[in-house]
């Protein structure tokens, strides 16, 4: 077992933005991006980088960790950045955690913190609705490292599943989204489907 402040290049918190509607500006992943171990890159905003600049430690790299640190209800979320590097940066209620990949493979890891969920929500301090995951107590998670070459297959096993998983997640989501449309244009709307002349009901 090892310390993930001994796995790790980088453990802190995002920035505080300065949200922007324009299209120019540098993205932001928030708390409500982070759910279910990916992330909903709909809900991203932007920051305006001439009044906040971004750091280039706090640039999201590939393989990156984001741990929701703030909120009751959604501290200790995780889930892991698969992008380009320098696209990204999160705000100050998520926590980025950069794996160092000559320690341990970033996915198993990834998988591993996700594993962990439950337990980092108890590592929470405050009251509710004030509650903080401290940086000291991110780093001090125990994680198991076993065998690089186990690490390097679990990786790749788990990281199939979890794509398989949300490909059924998004089908599921465009099958409830077109139900949804069919019911307001039938329904609502009166708009129902042009029917052949001919056309008769089964059975008659």
């Amino acid at each position: 077992m090892s310390e993930l402040i001994e796995l790790a290049n980088y453990i802190s918190r995002g920035i505080t933005p300065k949200y922007t509607e324009s299209a120019d500006g540098f993205g932001v992943i928030n708390q409500r991006c982070i759910r279910n171990g990916v992330i909903d890159f709909s809900l991203v905003r932007n920051t305006d980088l001439t009044k906040k600049k971004v750091s280039e430690d706090k640039m999201l790299k590939k393989f990156d960790i984001l741990i929701n640190s703030t909120g009751d209800g959604t501290l200790g979320r995780v889930s892991q950045y698969f992008g380009e590097d320098n696209k990204y940066t999160v705000d100050s209620h998520v926590t980025i955690v950069r794996p160092n990949s000559s320690l341990i493979n970033p996915v198993f890891l990834g998988f591993n913190l996700f594993s962990k969920q439950r337990f980092i929500e108890k590592l929470a301090e405050g009251s509710t609705g004030q509650l903080e995951l401290p940086r000291i107590s991110v780093g001090n998670i125990e994680v198991n490292d076993v065998d690089k070459e186990l690490q390097d297959l679990s990786a790749i096993l788990l990281f199939n599943i979890q794509n398989k998983i949300t490909l059924l997640r998004q089908q599921n989501q465009d099958l409830e989204e077109l139900a949804q449309t069919l019911f307001r244009r039938w329904f609502v709307e009166f708009e129902f489907p042009c029917l052949p002349s001919d056309y008769r009901p089964h059975g008659r």
